[in-house]
């Protein structure tokens, strides 16, 4: 006998945009940018916002000694750098508390 799957709660369309977990600041949206390595761009899906993106990658390769390891950081984990999951802010302190 086949398993039934039980309705999705969600509905079929959005209303509304998704919410954002992450809070930029001022201070965020004027973080330095860093053009995106072309692996690391290829990561992102096509409506990912590529300018918000390179804030997050500016934070992210300065808490790493080289681009090769900033690289193998994003993508093993790509919601670090994904804007609505994160933010610059939140990358440098994170650093700090870990290593500084």
């Amino acid at each position: 006998q086949p398993l039934l799957r039980p309705p999705s709660p969600l509905p079929a369309a959005r209303l509304s945009p998704p919410s954002c977990m992450a809070r930029w600041t001022t201070q965020d949206m004027r973080a330095k940018r860093a053009r995106l390595p072309p692996e690391v761009d290829g990561l992102l899906s096509a409506d990912t916002p590529r300018e918000s993106t390179e804030a997050l990658w500016a934070a992210l390769r300065a808490c790493y000694a080289n681009e090769a390891s900033a690289v193998a950081a994003a993508t093993r984990n790509t919601g670090t750098i994904l804007p609505y999951l994160n933010s610059p802010s939140n990358i440098y302190g994170c650093y700090d508390v870990l290593v500084g």
